[in-house]
């Protein structure tokens, strides 16, 4: 019996297919540079690690640190010529359990960063599931004072009949197209709607959720189909799901997918970003729970990149804990460029690095 389990097992791997490819692409990606922060690298005392956003405007970049205890946003000065990285130099830092004592009583798990109007940042942050605190998405002003959060559905929230998995709730946020809207995204299906992401093919839909940036309520969502686990792992650990999320246009968003097989040593990330439409998608906003017969629309989604093809062009000949995700500089040539970020998780988990990828994104 168990033999034949190993075959059918076998046979899901190499008969499903895992993900569609264009057969005409739209977007073409080229490799620029890598930038790696040394480990043990500190500024006004904080160590520079866990770097899960990171946004840019006007040669300023933000990132932020994912440490429960201490939330960071950093700022950085960027300068590039001739299509390299000269140089990466922070020039601030705000922990914001300092800053606000609205700070202090929420459970911080920050995930995503963006510029906001007014000088303002938007962020998201996971919360405490297991301790009964809800994720937000929230607004700061420049010093780290809090503004407003947005008012969360109740499928979101942690005491509905649905509600997110621990850790796994908002990792991606952009702006929407006009900017006037935020949407967000979270990493894995809620706790009713599918199964997390297994070693064969599941029905496992993400959420993404749009929120009026003024009223701070929730627009319209629509889901997202994941990727199956395609690395075997060597330890009793895997996941994939959904970690940053870009707009691109008025129907399209950039989606990352960062999978993670435990015991693989550094080839134990698994990264790939997808183009998805959702013009044509389903609104669930108004679905407490989704299943695979209420025949939901999902969004479209074709790969753009698999990052193992890009691990052998870079320095450092690896591809980490890639979460964050943002527009660079417009390049001389007009087209546009994209930066990438990973979190280290501080070498928690192993030997890891704190690397930036730039890229140019042609059409």
């Amino acid at each position: 019996m168990k033999n034949i389990l190993f075959i059918l097992i076998c046979f899901s791997f190499i008969s499903c297919s895992v993900t569609r490819i264009a057969k005409e692409p739209k977007y073409q990606l080229k490799l620029l540079d890598e930038y790696v922060i040394p480990a043990k690298t500190f500024f006004n005392t904080y160590e520079i690690g866990g770097l899960s956003g990171i946004d840019f405007k006007n040669d300023t970049l933000i990132f932020i640190d994912d440490r429960s205890t201490k939330p960071i946003i950093y700022t950085a000065k960027w300068e590039a010529s001739d299509r390299k990285i000269d140089s990466l130099v922070f020039i601030k830092s705000t922990n914001l359990k300092e800053t606000d004592a609205t700070f202090r009583k929420m459970s911080m798990d920050l995930e995503s960063i963006r510029f906001g109007k007014n000088k303002n940042f938007w962020l998201t942050s996971e919360g405490n599931i297991k301790k009964q605190k809800n994720a937000s998405v929230f607004q700061i002003d420049a010093d780290g004072n809090f503004k407003m959060k947005m008012n969360l559905p109740k499928h979101l929230q942690v005491n509905g009949s649905n509600f997110p998995f621990h850790n796994r709730v908002f990792e991606g946020m952009t702006w929407s197209f006009n900017k006037d809207f935020i949407w967000v995204a979270t990493e894995l299906p809620l706790e009713n709607d599918g199964k997390k992401p297994q070693l064969w093919n599941t029905f496992s839909p993400v959420r993404f959720t749009q929120f009026n940036s003024t009223t701070g309520n929730a627009q319209q969502q629509f889901v997202y189909q994941l990727d199956r686990i395609v690395r075997l792992p060597f330890l009793p650990f895997y996941t994939n799901g959904v970690t940053e999320i870009l707009i691109l246009n008025q129907d399209e968003f950039l989606v990352i997918e960062r999978a993670y097989s435990a015991g693989r040593g550094k080839r134990s990330n698994r990264v790939k970003l997808f183009v998805t439409n959702y013009k044509t998608v389903s609104n669930t906003l108004e679905m407490e729970q989704i299943s695979k017969k209420d025949q939901v629309k999902t969004a479209d989604k074709h790969l753009l990149l698999d990052f193992k093809k890009t691990r052998k062009q870079l320095p450092s000949k690896r591809i980490d804990n890639i979460e964050g995700l943002c527009f660079g500089p417009t390049l001389a040539n007009g087209n546009k460029s994209l930066l990438f970020v990973s979190d280290n998780n501080f070498n928690s988990f192993g030997e890891q690095i704190t690397q930036i990828i730039w890229m140019e994104l042609a059409e």
